[in-house]
């Protein structure tokens, strides 16, 4: 399992930052290198299954081509909450782990269990914790 982890912040004033470091070996703007770390990131990993802040709730899809997918439901890398990689039987899966929290099709309210699940994938990836909007 896996977390692609947020790239879109500014780190022009951490020397330690990966955009800055990269500005300073390619000779790039701040704001390009910022643009090429994105860039970076959003090669299309495989078949797996998303978990995407939508709104106040958590919606838990999948899509072979992720990062089109994102763009389509308008959404962010920062909205990205973690990927794990699996197709419909996995997705699947998930929906009925999580039933009860379902509101409505793939939509799920950020119940203590979700939550905990969410955050342990972004945990093991080094990824700081989703609290969800209150």
């Amino acid at each position: 399992m896996y977390v692609i982890p947020r790239v879109d912040y500014c780190g022009d004033e951490d020397p330690n930052h990966y955009a800055f470091r990269m500005a300073l070996n390619d000779c790039l703007t701040a704001a390009e290198a910022r643009r090429e770390v994105q860039r970076r990131a959003m090669v299309d990993v495989g078949p797996v299954v998303y978990f995407v802040r939508f709104g106040s709730h958590i919606k838990i899809g999948r899509s072979v081509q992720l990062w089109r997918r994102l763009a389509q439901l308008k959404r962010t890398p920062e909205d990205l909450l973690a990927v794990v990689p699996g197709g419909k039987a996995e997705e699947q899966e998930f929906h009925r782990r999580f039933a009860a929290a379902k509101v409505y099709a793939e939509l799920f309210a950020p119940t203590d269990d979700l939550l905990a699940y969410v955050n342990g994938l972004r945990a093991a990836a080094g990824v700081g914790a989703f609290l969800p909007r209150t």
